[in-house]
């Protein structure tokens, strides 16, 4: 088997947006390091990779990397997007030059939950303003009891929202709620990632209530 994880907008208006993001790990936390798979890549500004399986299953939002005999490579920041199939994937960025020889590497750790620059801009109030970033309201959670979640700002050294475990719901707005501080290298991105599984299968749900912050 393998690590599902997936991120569903419920909601989204011109102001405030509602996102579910749930895991299944049957296999590791979140997302751990490893060859996804090998390939020798000849279309050039193409954002789908096939390739030769790896050791690794893919998880969306993962990080990718690649090293290569020839060409530039994936770009920095990189991540996958879908799964097409267990030998294909697409990310969120176009492949910068074709190669050969490549191989293509997940990054452990956390994987992106929420990128602010693939929402709908309806911002009836400043049309064709870009969103940067969003802050948290409110938090509801569903975690089976060996895991915690973690939330991340992503940034050069990305900041940690709120570690959260168990069941309940958490709300923020009264006070402004959670803006993106996370500094030099932010990104805009929220970024989830995972500890405490050990075996078998566990899973979380988390709904994310959110407002757009726009540029």
């Amino acid at each position: 088997m393998a690590n599902v994880f997936t991120t569903q907008i419920l909601e989204q208006g011109s102001r405030n947006i509602v996102i579910k993001l749930t895991g299944v790990l049957d296999t590791s936390n979140l997302a751990a390091t490893g060859t996804i798979g090998t390939a020798g890549v000849t279309t050039t500004g193409s954002n789908t990779i096939s390739f030769t399986a790896g050791s690794l299953v893919p998880t969306v939002g993962q990080f990718i990397t690649s090293a290569s005999g020839t060409g530039t490579g994936i770009p920095t920041g990189a991540y996958i997007t879908s799964i097409i199939s267990a030998t294909s994937v697409t990310i969120n960025l176009p492949v910068v030059t074709g190669g050969t020889g490549w191989t293509f590497t997940g990054t452990a750790g956390a994987v992106v939950a929420i990128d602010p620059t693939t929402f709908v801009d309806n911002d009836i109030f400043t049309p064709n303003s870009s969103i940067s970033q969003v802050r948290i309201d409110h938090i509801d959670y569903s975690i089976q009891d060996q895991l915690e979640v973690q939330l991340q700002w992503d940034a050069t050294a990305p900041v940690i929202i709120m570690p959260i475990a168990g069941r309940g719901r958490m709300s923020f707005w009264n006070f402004g709620g959670l803006t993106n501080n996370a500094g030099t290298g932010k990104t805009g991105l929220i970024l989830i990632t995972t500890t405490g599984w050990s075996s078998g299968t566990q899973v979380f749900s988390v709904i994310l209530e959110c407002v757009k912050q726009y540029t």
